[in-house]
């Protein structure tokens, strides 16, 4: 039976949607509350719903005032987050780079307080071609460039944290479909809002999304919030969407029965309105994926190694449990010349790739000096985590991935 304070805080969340009050029926932990809203990134949202509690419900008058701190900053930073991007979409437009808004910062306005949709940063796709403009462009905003790979590059100013992509989807969900080459060329699929800003169609948004779940999933897990993009995605379009070239995609992309599911855990969680009969899902099912996506966070790094999930699929190459696992500590240790010289701290030996086992050396040092037993720990995990592997492909192949 799923703990009560879990069953509470989905209850929080739907008092957000329904804008309606809440009261527990037994004592609630309160701290244990939060932090599932935290790791979650939803304290924002549990306080709206804690302020329109009767005042004998809710927490101690500190823990009241630190959720109020809370959602007072995540509100100003949102009004800044969204100063920093208008000056980039004025800059974009001025250098004539066609971008589009990906996940967070476009979903965000299918919720009924747009600040409350928290994100730790914003996703934009450009043109492959405008990749090197845009990197000057940002640079001269402020910008500083960090961790890159040859599909997304990454920039900090101060809060605002951008993400700038060139492929929409770049992992491998399951063997044989060719995720990459589905999404390969989204212009075809966006519609021209603003002088250089375009939108995705709406029905392609949403099988993006999904797909987005399922790579998570496939990964490490995935958290409540992007249960509740669905929820709120649907109720803004679901009466517009084409349903029959939706299912129609899935299909293809073999991802009917997750979506379905999907679907079916908003419809329980949040009493959403979906456009299929929802599932008889099995109550130890239910119950062990409720957990599982509240306590794992946003992307479920709080409850698995996500490391896991690339052994996992190595798996379905090599049909060996040590044979992948090392490969994947050794990946982990000593990555190969191309894909170190991508990062900050080992960019300075591009084009110098005599260098390299100076550089594992140097990463070998600092991961014991830096992580010392948290990186033992993790490792191990990688080497002898069979039964987690056993665990998580169970409830993959129940999601229908």
């Amino acid at each position: 039976m799923l703990n009560y304070n879990y069953k509470f805080f989905i209850e929080l969340i739907n008092s957000f949607i329904s804008n309606e009050p809440v009261k527990p029926k037994y004592d609630v932990e309160w701290d244990e509350i939060i932090r599932l809203a935290k790791i979650n990134n939803l304290l924002g949202i549990l306080f709206t719903s804690i302020e329109k509690m009767d005042k004998s419900n809710r927490p101690k008058e500190e823990l009241y005032n630190k959720l109020k701190r809370n959602f007072l900053l995540q509100i100003r930073n949102s009004d800044q987050i969204d100063m920093y991007v208008k000056k980039v979409i004025k800059a974009f437009e001025q250098e004539d780079i066609d971008h589009i808004f990906l996940k967070g910062y476009e979903i965000k306005h299918c919720y009924p307080v747009t600040e409350l949709r928290s994100m730790s940063d914003v996703d934009i796709l450009i043109r492959k071609e405008d990749r090197e403009k845009s990197d000057k462009i940002l640079k001269d905003l402020g910008y500083k460039g960090n961790f890159t790979n040859c599909e997304v590059w990454d920039y900090r100013k101060k809060i605002s944290y951008l993400e700038i992509h060139t492929s929409m989807v770049s992992d491998e969900i399951k063997q044989g479909i060719d995720y990459n080459k589905y999404f390969s060329n989204p212009w075809e699929h966006a519609v021209l809002t603003s002088k250089n800003t375009y939108k995705l169609e709406e029905e392609y948004h949403l099988i993006f999304l999904l797909v987005h779940m399922a790579k998570h999933f496939s990964e490490c897990g995935c958290g409540i919030r992007m249960f509740l993009d669905i929820e709120f995605y649907l109720k803004k379009y679901s009466q517009i969407l084409d349903w029959d070239y939706i299912w129609r995609e899935l299909k293809n992309l073999e991802l009917v029965a997750f979506t379905e599911i999907v679907f079916t855990l908003c419809n329980r969680w949040f009493h959403s309105e979906i456009p299929i009969e929802p599932f008889d899902l099995e109550e130890d099912f239910y119950e062990k994926i409720t957990e599982n996506v509240l306590l794992g966070g946003i992307f479920g790094f709080e409850l698995s190694n996500y490391k896991l999930g690339m052994v996992r699929h190595d798996l379905n190459k090599s049909n060996s449990y040590f044979k992948s696992s090392f490969k994947i500590c050794k990946r982990l240790i000593f990555p190969p010349y191309e894909e170190l010289i991508k990062q900050k701290q080992y960019s300075k030996i591009k084009n110098k790739k005599y260098l390299i086992l100076f550089a594992w050396i140097y990463r070998l040092l600092y991961i014991l000096i830096t992580r010392g037993e948290q990186g033992f720990s993790y490792l191990f995990d990688i080497l002898f985590g069979k039964n987690k592997i056993k665990e998580q492909n169970e409830t993959m192949n129940k999601l229908g991935l």
